[in-house]
């Protein structure tokens, strides 16, 4: 091969790399880069944006600041055309960071199919009230409408309509959505991680009233709707007698996991009735952060203090075995470090309970002290808390135990 061959060839390859073709934004009639902050190419930039120049054009906008404002609506629709959410939302919130074009274009992202923008827009609460009629269209039809119906309970949390669109969503439930790994990950765990924490959120808070609708839905075509009825249900804690019958014919199911959620939710049913009506708490299993206690030390102190609260306030209590069962088959990582509100709120729910109770031991110099958090589980709140000091011994740790309860007795709980 001759030379003028060889340094030809070198000519074209150099062309084709990445780096020696031009700048981007040469493409769109911009020449140079003090053009490139000039307001006046803002058309051309987004149409760069348009065709997924995302960080590069997004960036230039940027770079303008409040010049770039009134092109905030345009910047939204280019981006949500270009497939840019993260850069565009980012830089909207530099120029413009109280617009509510900003809301909007949000709006418009949700619409196209970019959920996490409706996370993003159910922190507005109810500032995006005027948009619940798209969010309920988003409800009834599109990819993300469990983060639509999240939203519309921000921005309307008092709408008698909610009731309506969250046994909408409940329908809409399709494992078909979902990426299954079978050995990984059953169907139903993915529903129970997905669905369900979401959903009996929002429907614990309609009591009684949701019911008829949930009952109904335990016999819907679809496996998948039929098992989220039922966990829901488990998740309210009201029982009437058509619950109840309905219940008995999901425990003949044609599917397995449908049957076993039935059976479970059986036994709350049976456990609530037998309550009498009583407030029901989760007395979870105490936690010891340092690690000076082993596990059967912590499982004698568990069982005592949950035989205290029920003598001493007259509350229901939630039977050992039921919490023992529900924390293995919710299998949360975070469950070993001990228990968080979220945490809290989560196994409240599954085991139909009104209240949790959570107890640590805290180690310090020479001394111990036991401390209790109530929460409230349909207000998620905080609702009380105590202290007793007590020595470390595993004998004055149960008696400390003994106080703590009737401190919370004392507090009605």
């Amino acid at each position: 091969m001759n030379h003028s061959r060889w340094y030809l060839l070198l000519a074209v390859a150099a062309l084709a790399l990445p780096g020696c073709r031009g700048a981007w934004y040469e493409a769109y009639g911009i020449e140079s880069e003090a053009e490139l902050r000039s307001p006046d190419k803002i058309p051309e930039i987004l149409k760069a944006l348009e065709d997924g120049w995302c960080d590069e054009a997004t960036g230039a906008i940027g770079r303008m600041r409040s010049k770039a404002a009134e092109y905030l609506p345009d910047l939204m629709e280019s981006g949500a055309i270009g497939d840019c959410y993260q850069a565009t939302i980012r830089v909207a919130r530099r120029i413009a960071p109280d617009s509510p074009a900003l809301l909007k274009g949000m709006l418009v992202f949700g619409q196209k199919e970019r959920c996490e923008a409706l996370d993003d827009l159910a922190k507005s609460g109810t500032k995006i009230a005027s948009m619940a009629p798209e969010l309920r269209a988003m409800v009834d039809g599109g990819k993300c409408f469990l983060e639509a119906l999240e939203a519309l309970h921000a921005a309307t949390p008092d709408s008698a309509d909610l009731l309506e669109a969250d046994l909408c969503a409940l329908q809409r439930i399709d494992v078909g959505t979902l990426s299954t790994l079978r050995s990984l990950s059953s169907q139903s765990s993915q529903l129970d991680e997905k669905y369900v924490p979401v959903l009996s959120k929002f429907f614990v808070k309609h009591g009684e009233q949701v019911l008829p609708g949930l009952v109904k839905l335990i016999g819907h075509e679809r496996w998948e709707v039929r098992y989220c009825a039922i966990r829901m249900v488990a998740h309210i804690g009201k029982v009437d007698s058509n619950l109840v019958a309905a219940l008995e014919r999901a425990k003949s199911d044609s599917e397995e996991d449908v049957q076993q959620a039935a059976a479970e939710a059986l036994r709350k049913a049976k456990f609530i009735t037998l309550s009498g009506g009583k407030p029901v708490v989760a007395v979870l299993d105490v936690g010891d952060p340092a690690g000076k206690l082993d596990k059967s030390q912590l499982e004698q102190l568990t069982d005592y203090l949950t035989a205290q609260v029920a003598e001493k306030t007259g509350f229901q209590v939630v039977p050992r075995d039921q919490i023992r069962d529900k924390l293995g088959s919710l299998k949360r990582e975070s469950f070993k470090e001990g228990f968080d509100e979220a945490a809290q709120l989560e196994i409240g729910r599954a085991l139909a309970a009104k209240k949790s109770l959570t107890a640590r031991v805290i180690w310090m110099k020479g001394k111990c002290a036991i401390t209790a958090v109530v929460m409230d589980i349909e207000k998620e709140t905080s609702e009380n808390a105590t202290t007793v000091d007590t020595a470390c011994s595993i004998d004055a740790l149960t008696e400390g135990m003994k106080k703590l309860a009737q401190n919370l007795a004392d507090k009605n709980l």
